[in-house]
C-alpha cells in the first residue's frame, strides 16, 4: 500500500476522521444506518468483527460513547485501522486476527454486544450462471455463520448482536443466528423509495433471549420526490 494511495477523510460527525486506502474496500451507507440502528450505551462493551478501517466503530462511538474493541484479519486495513484510531485520539484495542477465533484473544462471555458490518455482506453482482450464482450465495451465508458462532462465543448472556443483510435474504439471517444461539428480537428494513421493494435488513439478534421479533418501520431513504427524507436526514445529521 503506498503513500499516495492513503488520504485522510472527515466523517463530518463529532470531529472524526477515518484513514482510508484506495486498495480496501471504503465503507458504504450500509455502515451508517448499522450504527444509527445499534442503539447503544454508553456502559456497553462493544466488539466490531470485521472493522476494516473503523468506520463503524468512529459513528458508533460518536453516538453512544461505548467502550469498543476492534478486530480485523486484513494487515493493511489493521495499520490504517490503528493510525485512525491514534489520530481520534481513542483508546480503542485493535486485534489483527481471524474473528473465527477472536475468542481465544479476547475470552468467552466478555462482551454486551457485537457489531459487524464487513464488506462481503453486501449483496454483490448476481451471476448469470446458476451454479456460480449458488456459490455466492454459499459464501455469504458461510460469512454469517460464522460471524454469528464467533459473536456468541464473545457475547455475554444477554448480550447482543448487530449486522446488515440483504433483505431478500432474511429468513436466512434469522437461521443462522438462531442456529448459534442468538434470538432475532427486532430488525428494520431498509428501501431507497417509500415504493421501492427493501434492499437491506438492519438486524438484532439477544444471546438467551426467548423468540419474538419486533418488526420497525419501514426505513425509507428518498420521499417520493426523491429528495432525502427526514429520517435520512437525521441519521446523517443533516436536519
Amino acid at each position: 500500500m503506498s503513500l499516495d494511495e492513503v488520504r485522510l477523510d472527515d466523517l463530518q460527525y463529532k470531529g472524526l476522521y477515518i484513514y482510508q486506502s484506495s486498495s480496501l474496500p471504503a465503507f458504504t451507507q450500509d455502515t451508517v444506518l448499522l450504527a444509527d440502528f445499534a442503539k447503544l450505551k454508553q456502559t456497553d462493551n462493544a466488539v466490531d468483527l470485521g472493522a476494516g478501517t473503523g468506520a463503524l466503530t468512529l459513528l458508533a462511538y460518536g453516538r453512544y460513547k461505548a467502550s469498543f474493541t476492534c478486530v480485523e484479519i486484513n494487515p493493511e486495513a489493521v495499520r490504517l485501522l490503528r493510525r485512525t484510531m491514534e489520530y481520534n485520539k481513542l483508546n480503542v484495542p485493535v486485534y489483527e486476527l481471524d474473528y473465527t477465533k477472536s475468542h481465544k484473544a479476547l475470552g468467552e462471555g466478555v462482551f454486551t454486544a457485537v457489531l459487524s458490518n464487513p464488506p462481503y455482506f453486501q449483496g454483490g453482482t448476481k451471476s448469470p450462471d446458476a451454479d456460480r450464482e449458488q456459490s455466492r450465495r454459499n459464501s455469504k451465508q458461510n460469512a454469517l455463520n460464522e460471524v454469528c458462532c464467533a459473536a456468541f462465543r464473545l457475547l455475554r448472556h444477554g448480550g447482543k448482536f448487530f449486522c446488515s443483510y440483504p433483505a431478500d435474504a432474511l429468513p436466512e439471517a434469522f437461521m443462522h443466528m438462531q442456529n448459534n444461539g442468538l434470538m432475532p428480537k427486532r430488525f428494520r428494513l431498509v428501501a431507497n423509495t417509500i415504493n421501492a421493494p427493501p434492499y437491506l435488513a438492519l438486524i438484532m439478534g439477544q444471546k438467551g433471549a426467548k423468540p419474538g421479533a419486533k418488526a420497525e418501520p419501514l426505513l425509507f431513504l428518498r420521499d417520493d420526490d426523491f429528495t432525502y427524507s427526514e429520517e435520512y436526514l437525521k441519521i446523517y445529521h443533516m436536519e
